[in-house]
Formats: C-alpha cells, sequence, structure tokens
C-alpha cells in the first residue's frame, strides 16, 4: 500500500530505498529480499529498461527519432552534421534543429517519466563520475536494471553524456568536460613527478582509485607510492623523474617496468646509454642512481677532495636550524640530530641549502665527505664541505611525506645511516626557523656523543 502510494507522489523514499537496497553494495540476502518486494508490490518499478526506451518516443517524428538516435545517441565516431543532413536530404541548418528539438523534448519526457526512470538516472551518473570505462558503463547500468543497448545507450547521454575520448581508446567523458586536459597539464606539473592527492582532487575528488590509477596510466603516468610520474618527454627525464619518485637507486630493468606502465617503452639499450649521462650514477652493483644523491650510505670518499667545482662549491648555511627532537613516550631512546627545513618554493624545486656544520660533525663526516641517509620516502644527502656543510635536494622526501608549501619537514639523522621524517603543518613562517641560538645551544656536549 505504501508503494502504491508513493507512486502518485513527488517523492518515492520507500521505492527509492528499496531501488538502492536491490542494486547497492549489499549482501545477495539483501538484494534479493528487496527485489521481492518489489516484484511483488511494484513490478513496475522494474520495467526500468521499457520506461526509459520510452523516451525516445517523445520526439516529433519518426525522421526526430531516427536524428536522435545516430546524432544524440552516438558515443563514438558518429557522422558529421553535413554528412547526416544530406542522407536525409535537408540542409545543415535544418537538421540541426529537429536534433536539438528532439534532445530537448527527450529531456523533458525525462522530468515526467515515473519514479524509477529519474533515479536510474542521478544514481547511474553519481557512480560513474566526470570520466569512466565503457565496459564499467555498462556495467554500471545492468546493475541498475538496464539491459538492452538501447536503454543503457540513453541512460548514459541522460547522465552524461558520455562520449569516446578518441585519445585513449575503451575511455568515456563527460561531453564539455575538459578533464582530458586537465589531467595532461597535472602531469608535467612539479617537474613531472606531482602528488597523487592533488592530482586526483583536479580530476575527480570522488574517482575511485581502482579507476584512477589505469586513467592516468592511459594519459602517460604511472602512480609511485603517493607520487604520479610523467613519462612523456626526453628518456633522460623520464628516468630522472622515476629515480627521484623512487627515491632509492633502481636496475635498468625496473626503471623500464615502471616507464612501461605509463605507456613507455625505454628499452635495455636505451637505458644503457643513458646510465653514461651526468645526471645519473652507475652503482658498483649496476644500479642507476642520481649524480645528486653523491655516493652511497654505505661509503664515504674521505678527506680526499683536491678541489671543488662550480656544482660543489660550499654554500653560507641557510636558516634551517638543528635541535633535538621532542620526547615521545613511546619512542624509546634514539640517538638522532633533528634538522627543521621549512618547505618553500626553492625546496620543492629541488634547491640544495646549507646546513649547521655541527649536524654533519655530529654524524661523523669529516671535510671532504658526503654521505647519503635513507628513510621511507627516499634519501638525503649531506656534505661537509670544510668551512661550511650542505644538504642536497629533499624534493623527493617532500613530496612522497605529503609536505605541503609553508609546512616544516622534521628530519631525524642517526649515524646509522636512516632518517626518521616527520610534518609539521603551516609552520614555516614560525620562529622554528627563526630562534636566536648558537650551534651549541643546538649541539650540547651529550648531544654530539650521542646521548640525545
Amino acid at each position: 500500500m505504501l508503494l502504491h502510494d508513493e507512486r502518485n507522489r513527488a517523492e518515492h523514499p520507500l521505492l527509492e530505498a528499496l531501488l538502492e537496497a536491490k542494486s547497492g553494495d549489499r549482501s545477495p540476502v539483501v538484494r534479493q529480499a528487496a527485489e521481492s518486494l518489489l516484484q511483488s508490490s511494484a513490478p513496475w518499478s522494474l520495467e526500468v529498461d521499457r520506461l526509459l526506451s520510452r523516451l525516445v518516443k517523445s520526439c516529433e517524428d519518426q525522421r526526430g527519432q531516427r536524428l536522435f538516435v545516430e546524432w544524440s545517441l552516438n558515443r563514438g565516431q558518429r557522422p558529421t552534421m553535413e554528412a547526416l543532413a544530406a542522407r536525409i536530404g535537408l540542409s545543415r541548418r535544418r537538421t540541426r534543429e529537429i536534433v536539438d528539438r528532439s534532445e530537448a523534448r527527450v529531456r523533458d519526457a525525462l522530468a515526467r517519466a515515473p519514479a524509477p526512470v529519474p533515479w536510474t538516472i542521478v544514481n547511474l551518473r553519481r557512480r560513474l563520475g566526470t570520466i569512466t570505462t565503457g565496459e564499467r558503463a555498462v556495467a554500471g547500468a545492468a546493475d541498475l536494471g538496464l539491459r538492452s543497448a538501447r536503454a543503457v545507450d540513453l541512460a548514459l547521454w541522460l547522465c552524461g553524456p558520455y562520449r569516446e575520448d578518441p585519445s585513449h581508446q575503451g575511455w568515456l567523458v563527460q561531453s564539455g568536460n575538459d578533464v582530458v586536459a586537465r589531467t595532461e597539464a597535472w602531469l608535467v606539473a612539479d617537474g613531472g613527478v606531482p602528488r597523487l592527492v592533488d592530482v586526483a582532487k583536479e580530476i575527480d575528488p570522488d574517482m575511485d582509485r581502482a579507476l584512477l590509477t589505469p586513467w592516468l596510466a592511459a594519459c602517460g603516468g604511472v602512480v609511485v607510492g603517493d607520487v604520479v610520474v610523467s613519462v612523456s618527454g626526453s628518456a633522460a627525464d623520464v628516468v630522472e623523474r622515476v629515480l627521484d619518485a623512487h627515491g632509492t637507486s633502481l636496475t635498468l630493468d625496473e626503471i623500464g617496468r615502471c616507464a612501461a606502465g605509463g605507456g613507455r617503452d625505454l628499452a635495455v639499450d636505451t637505458l644503457t646509454v643513458l646510465s653514461r649521462n651526468r645526471r645519473f650514477r652507475r652503482d658498483v652493483d649496476g644500479r642507476l642512481a642520481l649524480a645528486d644523491w653523491g655516493t652511497p650510505a654505505a661509503t664515504c670518499p674521505g678527506p680526499q677532495r683536491p678541489g671543488l667545482t662550480q656544482h660543489d662549491r660550499p654554500r653560507p648555511p641557510d636558516a634551517r636550524r638543528v635541535t633535538r627532537p621532542e620526547p615521545t613516550p613511546t619512542a624509546g631512546h634514539d640517538d638522532r640530530l633533528m634538522l627543521w627545513v621549512r618547505i618553500d618554493a626553492e625546496a620543492l624545486r629541488g634547491s640544495e641549502s646549507g646546513v649547521p656544520l655541527a649536524l654533519v660533525e655530529g654524524l661523523g663526516l669529516v671535510p671532504g665527505c658526503q654521505r647519503t641517509f635513507a628513510s621511507r620516502y627516499g634519501p638525503v644527502t649531506l656534505a661537509h664541505d670544510g668551512a661550511t656543510a650542505s644538504r642536497r635536494s629533499v624534493r623527493a622526501v617532500s613530496l612522497a611525506a605529503g609536505a605541503q608549501l609553508n609546512d616544516t619537514l622534521l628530519l631525524g639523522f642517526s649515524a646509522r645511516g636512516d632518517i626518521n621524517v616527520a610534518v609539521r603543518r603551516n609552520t614555516g613562517d614560525s620562529d622554528i626557523t627563526d630562534l636566536p641560538a648558537t650551534q651549541a645551544d643546538f649541539f650540547p656536549q651529550s648531544a654530539i656523543s650521542g646521548a640525545i
């Protein structure tokens, strides 16, 4: 009786609840029970295929229906309006008027359609989002009770319209949406290694990760942890981004497989030639690393550096302070020296910067020595340049840890060769990096000896 009463009302809460239970992510028992109730008490609500197909008949005549089907419901390579007009013997302008009028009549008919039809269109649009695959669209329509090809085509037009993207086979994009251009623009942001969360937010915040990753791959991007690596551009640029995103040295096969995930084929011969590029360093085990990372963490070249190149010339220490870590009840005793790095535009561009001498000396580095420390987010290299000390790029670590502009990156260095990484939000302009203190304040004798 309630379902019968709702049929003649503007709102249908019980009917919609049963439809949702029948097609949602419920247990098979619940889905079967909901469908049984609808079948026995409101069988008309399960005839969405027939009710939806009837909307096409709202076009003014057979010619209008034919043009609507051939033009509006065609998601792929549809004929031009001129070709369509020539086929039926009308002018292009007249054909366009008939198509526009037919589309308006069908949408008006949707507003007057029985309850299950508008509900089906709204829910299909919510499930598919801005971009989807053809298989996912058909499966989503079938889950809502649409079986015939005509009903599926009409539903995808009403909730989109969705069109096939010619440059990405198998994908459907809402008509008039610039998601393809926005995706391609974001893939080249941040040097071709943007954060995944930023890219996802720009494309569609509600997009399923299971769909986001293959879409990025179709656009030339591969997901590595929390970042997306663009595989467009020169081979050397691609290899540099892959290594930057992983934050560790990789074999040539590993680099090739990563690039292949975004549709880029980097042959082993090409990678072998690139390994001689000055951007990269070939380790003794054959793995490739960025030259900026310096020597592997297990080795230290010692003081033998007869001269400094322009790239290695000592830099004045910046305002990055080093202090003792805050105690945590569960952390226990750990011999670490902390470096606070304000995340600004220079840090995100991968610039190098000076650090207090007490940091590198407390970690056992001698003049002319540099060492790479490992973390779960990637490596950071420190160098003792004699009268000054410096750190190499923290860009990869910042992006992987989710640091943004005006945040502070807390790096806890251990003489064992590892780093603890933490991020403090919106503290870049605070007095964390501007405390008037001497190195002795940051490194008391007990700290340097390891009893921090």
